[in-house]
């Protein structure tokens, strides 16, 4: 890792951490601006430029660096129009070299659009999917070996399940973890527990209870857990703020 590449990684961190403290772990486009300097005009070959061009089409957002003027972070989501797999498609992520952060929210986005994410060989450090009710285990899964250097992951309000842990588990740069609203049970929780750096963690509104959410009490650097409209009782709060006395639990 470059130092510049680096040091946007932990600008990012800090700013998606103090995002996500004040309000849940909910998605902020407005975070996007504050990782990086001012656009400038597009560097890069032309298949850069034209895929810069075709996701502001779709009304998404490019903020590029300050000297290369490559990009180096992406939203598209519903908005001028609904997103289409087809949309997705029609972008070569593969063209955009010095991209770092990616956030996509669609609600008739579907694993598709996840497979053409994972043909791109950029590695990148931030990803959000959110909001794409028709996203399985198995397009994640598939995504996610191919993006196994994540710092932060949010794949909240989607129909994903504990088949996605499996592959989460195996991240071991994530720092940021959201995965509100989504269908993770006690099953795959197991999974949560090997993620040693793991310093963020939104459950809020998945279907864990007590003896799930023991599970992050191997995750020593776990500082903040949301766990906002969830069966979670007062004991196993206790168990866990005793076991990691630095812990803030957000109900």
């Amino acid at each position: 890792m470059s130092v510049s590449r680096a040091n946007m990684n932990d600008r990012a961190i800090i700013w998606l951490m103090r995002y996500m403290l004040f309000c849940g772990g909910l998605v902020a486009f407005t975070v996007i601006g504050s990782v990086g300097a001012a656009p400038v005009e597009c560097g890069g070959d032309d298949s850069e430029k034209v895929a810069i061009t075709k996701i502001e089409a779709l009304g998404g957002y490019v903020r590029k660096n300050d000297r290369s003027g490559n990009a180096e972070a992406i939203t598209i989501h519903d908005g001028v129009k609904n997103l289409t797999d087809a949309d997705i498609e029609a972008v070569d992520f593969a063209s955009l070299p010095k991209l770092n952060f990616l956030f996509i929210n669609g609600e008739e986005l579907s694993d598709r659009s996840l497979s053409h994410l994972a043909k791109s060989p950029n590695k990148i450090s931030h990803l959000w999917l959110t909001m794409s009710p028709k996203v399985t285990d198995s397009g994640i899964a598939k995504l996610l070996k191919e993006q196994k250097s994540l710092w932060s992951l949010t794949l909240s309000n989607s129909a994903i399940g504990d088949e996605s842990l499996a592959e989460i588990g195996a991240m071991r740069d994530l720092r940021i973890l959201t995965l509100a609203y989504t269908k993770i049970s006690d099953k795959g929780a197991k999974h949560l527990g090997k993620l040693a750096g793991l310093a963020f963690l939104s459950l809020s509104g998945a279907e864990i209870s007590d003896s799930g959410l023991l599970e992050v009490a191997s995750c020593a650097k776990l500082s903040t857990l949301h766990v906002r409209d969830t069966g979670i009782s007062k004991e196993c709060e206790a168990a866990l703020q005793q076991k990691l006395p630095k812990l803030k639990i957000v109900r």
